[in-house]
């Protein structure tokens, strides 16, 4: 993997940042928090923003002030859904 997926929402007036493990399909995205349960649960219904960043290759130069990197991003903001393992399944 050469990106970063990092989940952001509010939960109980506490902020979370969580990069995680992240998948698509149509326009659905899904997260895993599976590490993080409670903030899974806590996420569940709450307005989220969600970034990609995608790295495509570093600049390097003889300075350090005039590294770079070239990059894709998207900041998408939507609702999260728990989305929970059939029983017998994990």
């Amino acid at each position: 993997m050469r990106g970063l997926f990092v989940t952001s929402f509010i939960a109980d007036a506490q902020p979370f940042v969580i990069p995680t493990l992240y998948a698509r399909a149509r326009r659905d995205l899904f997260s895993w928090l599976g590490g993080e349960p409670d903030a899974a649960r806590a996420a569940a219904g709450v307005l989220v923003c969600v970034t990609v960043t995608l790295t495509d290759g570093l600049v390097l130069a003889r300075s350090v002030f005039n590294h770079s990197m070239n990059y894709r991003s998207v900041v998408a903001l939507g609702k999260a859904t728990l989305v929970d393992a059939p029983a017998g399944e994990t």
